[in-house]
């Protein structure tokens, strides 16, 4: 997202509970949500702030039974809608999606704002997927439209 501030918000009770790692010059992982209200500009309101080196993701065994073959290359796309009802239960339930399933395939995320605008970002570099059934049940289930690409294509 070019040309676009993000600020990060790290409220007291939180930084006492979850914020010990925050520190200026500090690669960190920040879990909250984003609020986009402000003119050319996000808020993330921080929930949780670990350094980077702690976080973890956990370690993948394939699924038995799915073969699709070599799966490092391709990239998830996952369209949210711009005016869904209720946009963060629909990010908590692909972020669960997500994160039960770990593979080395990336992860986009494509919204069509409503000036027409397509906005796509890169999930986390922590969080990647493996293309199985089971994960694409679990986001078809969220509303959210999936769709497979070359990684390559997606840069």
């Amino acid at each position: 997202m070019t040309g676009v501030s993000v600020k990060c918000v790290l409220w007291p009770e939180a930084l006492k509970t979850k914020g010990g790692d925050a520190a200026d010059d500090r690669v960190v992982l920040a879990v909250g949500r984003i609020d986009g209200s402000g003119e050319g500009s996000l808020t993330l309101v921080c929930d949780e702030v670990l350094l980077l080196e702690k976080a973890r993701v956990p370690a993948h065994v394939p699924a038995a039974g799915f073969r699709s073959g070599r799966t490092s290359g391709k990239a998830l796309v996952i369209e949210m809608p711009a005016q869904a009802s209720d946009l963060a239960t629909l990010c908590d339930s692909v972020t669960q999606a997500l994160v039960s399933n770990p593979g080395d395939c990336e992860v986009f995320i494509e919204m069509n704002l409503p000036d027409g605008l397509l906005v796509r970002a890169r999930t986390n570099c922590l969080i990647k997927v493996f293309p199985s059934q089971k994960l694409q049940d679990a986001l078809a289930s969220t509303g959210a439209r999936i769709r497979w690409a070359d990684a390559s294509s997606m840069n």
